[in-house]
Formats: C-alpha cells, sequence, structure tokens
C-alpha cells in the first residue's frame, strides 16, 4: 500500500527526511484541501445560433431548428483544472448532435476538447471526454458548443457536468 494510506518511510530519531516524502505530505495536504469538485451546468442559458431555439421545461434547451449551433457558457474559476467533461442529450433518430469544450479569447475560439458525437438514435445520453488537464486562464471565456446537424430539430441539451479541481 501506499502514501497517503500507509507510510513512505519510517524514521527513527537519528533519520534524515527525505525531500521527496516532504513533497508527497504538501501535495497530498494540497489535494485534501483542493479535492476534485464537479460543477453542474444547467442548458437553461444556452443561446443558439439559428432561429427557433427554446427553452422547454423547467432544464432544458431545445435547437428548434434543423442543422446549427447553440452555446452554453460556463462560470468557472481562473487557476480550476478541468478533468473531465459530460454532456447530456437527446438527439433526433437518424442525425446527430456534436458538444465540444471551447476557450474564446476576443471572438477567436480554440477547441480544448471534442466531447463527443451522439449516436443518432433518438435517444438520452451522455457524451463523455476524460483526462482533459486543461487549467482555466484569466483573459478566456468558456464555453459547451452544441452542434446539431441534419434533421436534428427539437435535440435537446439537458445539462453539462465538470469535473475539475483547483492544484
Amino acid at each position: 500500500m501506499a502514501w497517503p494510506n500507509s507510510r513512505l518511510t519510517t524514521y527513527t530519531s537519528a533519520s534524515q527526511i527525505k525531500a521527496n516524502d516532504l513533497n508527497a505530505i504538501q501535495d497530498a495536504i494540497i489535494g485534501a484541501k483542493h479535492g476534485s469538485l464537479t460543477k453542474v451546468v444547467p442548458a437553461i442559458g444556452a443561446i443558439s445560433s439559428t432561429a427557433g431555439g427554446v427553452v422547454s421545461g423547467a432544464s432544458i434547451f431545445r435547437t428548434g431548428a434543423s442543422g446549427g449551433t447553440c452555446y452554453r457558457a460556463l462560470d468557472l474559476d481562473a487557476g480550476a483544472r478541468i478533468v473531465n467533461i459530460r454532456v447530456r442529450l437527446k438527439d433526433v433518430a437518424g442525425s446527430t448532435c456534436t458538444a465540444k469544450l471551447l476557450s474564446d479569447v476576443d471572438g477567436v475560439q480554440t477547441t480544448i476538447s471534442t466531447v463527443g458525437t451522439s449516436s443518432g438514435a433518438g435517444a438520452y445520453q451522455t457524451l463523455t471526454a476524460s483526462g482533459i488537464n486543461h487549467t482555466v486562464a484569466t483573459g478566456k471565456n468558456y464555453c459547451v458548443e452544441f452542434t446539431f446537424g441534419g434533421a436534428a430539430a427539437n435535440a435537446d441539451l439537458h445539462r453539462i457536468e465538470i469535473d475539475y479541481d483547483q492544484p
């Protein structure tokens, strides 16, 4: 068994403390203080680039148009490290939806991670991107881009979940 569940080294009164042991102790303290967190972002607040995007019910953003893109801004603290992202949606049979995590500086968008593409089965599903390891920077806006194509009228964006830590 390894640290932090067991000792790295057993010391005696004559032992010298090793730098790697001190570093492991500091890392464990920081990890305990700033462990993994999950932010749940509702679809409410998404903005459509095409006509017809509407809020449907208490928490669903419905695309409402065939083909197009909507964006959901993410409120993240600078210094947070994005680890995983999940996008919950329902596509339309015969048509797929794609989700991407983007950063934006003065209108120039950069793809951080493609979260995934739906199955086109007309079913509820969760698209997941793992191991992202991106640190949120000041001066940038962050959003999820939700693209629906073909006959994807009334594809539904339900929520976004972001796993992050604060190293």
